[in-house]
């Protein structure tokens, strides 16, 4: 058989072996070269959640937080509140005088998959055939599901199905992971909750995030740390707040100050920021004391309910046991003042400014629950 004959067989074949390559493995092949590519482009979407090892909690003296039916402790004491505010309702800015910024978001368990519903108008029935009734149940469940994709699961020999249902959650992984992935990405617990945090402090210089999930919310916490600035975010400051997150209890709902019990407090209790931010402190103690002073010396009704609304506040130490005194030295009127606002998480135009002074609600109650049985003994709590 003459040479060329020979090639020409030899090509013949070539083309026809890749012409059935391409008919049966053609898809999966192009899946597993974009998805190389795109591994190449965004280096972090090869790795996979792995447990946070380090569970070390700050013990630095911080302060309690409250926001959107719950608590937590951050490891800092220094909140600027003139930039501090609520956005939209479910949206928390906390700043910090060192330059760093918390942001708190509270949103549903199935925010992600309603919004991949409503932009890609996939049915949901073919959600679940492709990633199992599992992946619809919760945003965690489905958001476990595609970081754990990575490109090496893509190759040529998996089935068509398989590489198109892989390369697409690659695709989703790439665009939808917050700042810091690539530096980490963790499996993280907190009460209730369980998710992901994006990305190692001590690496993440442009910030990093937590997304967190419960059966009935879900909690984004943003950390924004300047950079270098005098207060570095660890470890273990992320671990105090996520150790200390806990809902409220479901019986303290909300009531809403009126404007005028709002024009009587809002003054107290910006004295109150002010001495815990040292501004000139002797000048703002006195000040503080001279606005819990008047309100004492008011025997009206209004000045009745709004001491008891200042039970929900931090107003220092001894302003706090001279308030149980001036409630319960007035009396049984108070008791129906006491029964309105115990067991409630009072709210006020300007939370996001006064949040830092607001009480736990633990110690709340026992204050609530201290003044009425004093008064109900007819006894007065302290002395003149």
């Amino acid at each position: 058989m003459p040479t060329w004959m020979r090639v020409l067989i030899g090509l013949g074949i070539a083309l026809l072996s890749c012409g059935v390559f391409l008919f049966l493995f053609g898809d999966q092949t192009f899946c597993a070269l974009k998805a190389r590519y795109e591994a190449r482009q965004l280096p972090f979407v090869r790795n996979t959640p792995i447990e946070l090892i380090d569970s070390s909690a700050s013990r630095s003296l911080g302060q309690k937080l409250s926001y959107f039916g719950f608590e937590f402790e951050v490891p800092w004491d220094d909140i600027d509140n003139a930039n501090s505010r609520v956005v939209g309702g479910n949206k928390a800015v906390i700043a910090f005088r060192s330059g760093n910024v918390l942001m708190v978001w509270r949103g549903s368990p199935h925010d992600l998959v309603d919004t991949i519903f409503k932009t890609t108008h996939i049915d949901p029935g073919t959600f679940r055939t492709m990633y199992g009734g599992e992946a619809l149940a919760s945003d965690y469940n489905f958001q476990r599901i595609m970081l754990e994709a990575t490109p090496d699961a893509i190759t040529p020999f998996v089935s068509k199905r398989k590489a198109i249902e892989q390369e697409t959650l690659l695709v989703m992984k790439g665009l939808s992971a917050p700042r810091g992935a690539e530096s980490g990405m963790f499996l993280v617990s907190a009460g209730e909750f369980k998710g992901f945090q994006f990305g190692r402090p001590s690496k993440a210089q442009k910030g990093f995030s937590v997304e967190l999930y419960s059966a009935t919310d879900s909690l984004d916490f943003i950390f924004a740390p300047k950079v270098n600035g005098p207060t570095p975010i660890s470890q273990a400051d992320v671990n105090c707040i996520l150790q200390t997150l806990h809902r409220v209890p479901t019986d303290a709902e909300t009531i809403k100050a009126s404007r005028k019990i709002q024009a009587v407090i809002e003054p107290i209790l910006d004295a109150q920021l002010a001495v815990t931010a040292q501004d000139d402190s002797q000048a703002s103690e006195f000040r503080l004391g001279k606005r819990v002073g008047k309100v004492f010396d008011d025997r009206s009704s209004l000045a009745d309910e709004s001491l008891v609304v200042l039970l929900s506040f931090y107003i220092g130490e001894a302003n706090g046991e001279d308030l149980l005194h001036q409630i319960t030295l007035r009396g049984k009127r108070m008791l129906p003042l006491l029964a309105k606002y115990k067991d409630k998480t009072v709210v006020l135009d300007h939370d996001a400014r006064f949040g830092t002074v607001r009480l736990p609600l633990d110690t709340r109650n026992e204050d609530f629950t201290l003044a009425i049985k004093c008064i109900r003994e007819g006894t007065v709590w302290g002395v003149d």
